[in-house]
């Protein structure tokens, strides 16, 4: 028997970015910041950057957004 674990980063097999952008905006939501879809989309998708940069701008520390980012990994 062959095991393999195939990763679908850019969601070609499996649509994931829905419960990508819920599972980064519940775990935002925890933090206080509430994300739109729409910034999510453009945050994360047209500048390429991470929407957990919201919270560096209200004053969360690399760690603390590391931390967040780990609960959203849970999710």
């Amino acid at each position: 028997m062959v095991e393999a674990i195939l990763w679908d980063n850019d969601g070609v097999l499996v649509d994931t970015e829905g419960l990508f952008f819920q599972s980064t905006r519940e775990t935002l939501a925890k933090a206080g910041i509430e994300l739109t879809f729409e910034q999510f989309l453009d945050i994360s998708m047209r500048q390429g950057r991470s929407a957990f940069q919201l919270a560096a701008g209200c004053g969360w520390t690399a760690e603390q957004i590391a931390g967040l980012k780990l609960e959203r990994d849970r999710l």
